[in-house]
């Protein structure tokens, strides 16, 4: 047990919705993944009407000083839940997976000097060449490659998408369900 738990602590699931997504599965065939993360948080934006501006909100809220996310370096992921509508909008301007993660991974960083003021600063995990960086408007990131940021459609209608940071010593990891 922790200090403060949650529904995340044992299980949930988030079912891809397939049929509304522009890019397809996360994995192709019958596969799940397995990711030990928060409970999601909601991303709720009803004003943007573009795959950056829609973007800017995935990426703040990704990055919260209270977040596990980006404190482990080493097994840091992220997954990026949008919602059909966001999909659509920014899949529209052109964007692939790979840029979504490419976006999310530039942008989901803060301040050196505000990550100094709370969260895990100080029991980080982070490699030689970031714990050496002093400049306090270095933007650092919060994991170690695009690759490590998963985006999923999923939902059904209205504008919110999620961000599910993970919280576990682990990496996800993907099966597939068919009998061999």
């Amino acid at each position: 047990m922790a200090t403060q738990g949650g529904p995340a602590k044992y299980a949930y699931c988030i079912a891809e919705n397939e049929e509304a997504s522009p890019w397809g599965p996360l994995r192709d065939g019958d596969t799940v993944t397995v990711y030990g993360g928060e409970g999601p948080h909601n991303v709720n934006d009803h004003v943007s009407t573009t795959a950056s501006g829609i973007l800017a909100n995935v990426a703040d809220t990704a990055v919260s000083l209270g977040s596990n996310v980006g404190w482990y370096f080493s097994q840091a992921q992220l997954m990026v839940v949008l919602g059909p509508e966001h999909a659509r909008t920014i899949a529209g301007d052109g964007f692939t997976r790979a840029d979504v993660q490419r976006f999310v991974y530039e942008n989901a960083r803060q301040p050196l000097s505000l990550m100094r003021l709370g969260g895990m600063y100080g029991m980080q995990d982070w490699p030689a060449w970031m714990n050496a960086t002093t400049d306090p408007d270095a933007r650092l990131p919060r994991v170690p490659s695009p690759d490590d940021i998963f985006v999923v459609v999923a939902g059904g209608s209205g504008k919110h998408s999620a961000v599910v940071p993970n919280c576990t010593f682990s990496r996800a990891v993907s099966r597939s369900i068919r009998p061999a």
